[in-house]
């Protein structure tokens, strides 16, 4: 068997192009690896997170991170998402 191990990582950035507390920027990380394991059989693995940074978050009166806290520093970044997946695949 001769075993091949390939990573992979990537960032992301995005932003609605508005200014000051209407802006919105979201800051992503990828990361992830793939096994060959016999010809044409791997095994993947991929996990990756997504954070909102957000001012308006800090005035609007809500809160936004359900801490019980209203209008604290630590809802400016929040978690948007986050996801971990494995998988199986055969190449044809």
């Amino acid at each position: 068997f001769e075993n091949k191990l390939l990573f992979k990582t990537g960032l992301d950035y995005m932003t609605n192009g508005k200014n000051k507390d209407e802006e919105i920027q979201i800051f992503g990380i990828k990361m992830g690896a793939e096994l060959d394991i016999v010809k044409n059989l791997v095994l993947s693995a991929n996990a990756s997170i997504r954070l909102n940074k957000s001012s308006g978050n800090v005035k609007d009166g809500l809160d936004n991170d359900s801490n019980g806290k209203i209008d604290d520093k630590g809802e400016k970044i929040i978690i948007n998402n986050s996801g971990f997946f494995i998988s199986l695949g055969y190449r044809f």
